[in-house]
């Protein structure tokens, strides 16, 4: 009997590598992009060795001429369960608020504990939990995080950062409808925002099925790429440990929107 071949395919990650040899090369010839104190004096964490590389990464996409005509507007961060994501997205929330203007961020999972446990993290000031600094200031001025429950202010304060959590299936139910203080995808045309998409392996059904018609039923996944489409600025950033790259279809929707993988054996 002929023995089974087990040796797994390689797996290439075209944006990863080429940020990485970017990274080299910027290293090489220049002393590199550190993380901004901002963003170190701001968290409750100090960033660890990875959460730094990932923003700097990211700050490359925003950044570097490399990108310039070609801004990637879908990124995810492959990230082993207790690498610290929920830090990372308060790092990366700062960034974008300081350098790129951002002020509105929608965060949507699958289940409501996560949920609940990341309003804690991100907007809960006196909880244990918090991840900023209590006095969170930049450029001397104090920034206030606002926990938003129904639509995004259309002229949020220059010093507020807004975050909407709402999970998946509550948001693709509303997206869809006309409803009082429910934001459609009609009203989100009008925000610029982040999407924090966290437990994003949940988020590839559409991705698995082949026949058009299924393609174009209202699913998890169809959701989070009408909201990225839905105004010019918006940005999906994706997080999750789980990613079946044994499915051709799942490596071949994110072998090019990796932007950074961090595994237990990195």
């Amino acid at each position: 009997m002929m023995a089974k071949n087990t040796k797994k395919k390689e797996l290439i990650f075209e944006l990863f590598d080429e940020l990485k040899q970017l990274d080299m090369d910027i290293l090489h010839e220049q002393h590199g992009w550190e993380l901004p104190q901002y963003i170190v004096e701001n968290l409750k964490h100090e960033p660890r060795y990875y959460q730094s590389e990932a923003i700097r990464y990211f700050h490359y996409t925003q950044t570097s001429e490399t990108f310039k005509f070609r801004k990637p507007r879908q990124l995810m961060f492959n990230m082993a369960t207790g690498s610290g994501k929920t830090d990372l997205m308060a790092g990366l929330i700062l960034y974008l608020y300081k350098e790129k203007g951002y002020q509105n961020f929608l965060f949507t999972v699958n289940t409501n504990g996560v949920l609940n446990k990341t309003i804690d993290n991100l907007t809960g000031a006196q909880s244990t939990k918090f991840l900023f600094d209590s006095n969170l200031e930049i450029d001397g001025e104090h920034i206030f995080i606002n926990q938003i429950s129904g639509r995004f202010p259309e002229f949020p304060l220059s010093n507020s950062i807004n975050i909407k959590f709402v999970s998946i299936q509550t948001l693709t139910n509303e997206l869809y409808t006309q409803a009082e203080n429910v934001m459609s995808l009609k009203d989100y045309q009008k925000t610029k925002m982040i999407i924090l998409a966290d437990e994003a392996h949940h988020y590839s059904a559409s991705t698995k099925k082949k026949s058009k018609a299924e393609l174009e039923k209202v699913s998890w996944e169809k959701s989070l790429l009408d909201l990225l489409h839905a105004h010019a600025d918006n940005l999906l950033l994706e997080f999750t440990a789980t990613l079946d790259f044994d499915d051709d279809t799942i490596y071949q929707k994110y072998r090019d929107k990796i932007i950074y993988r961090y595994t237990l054996d990195s």
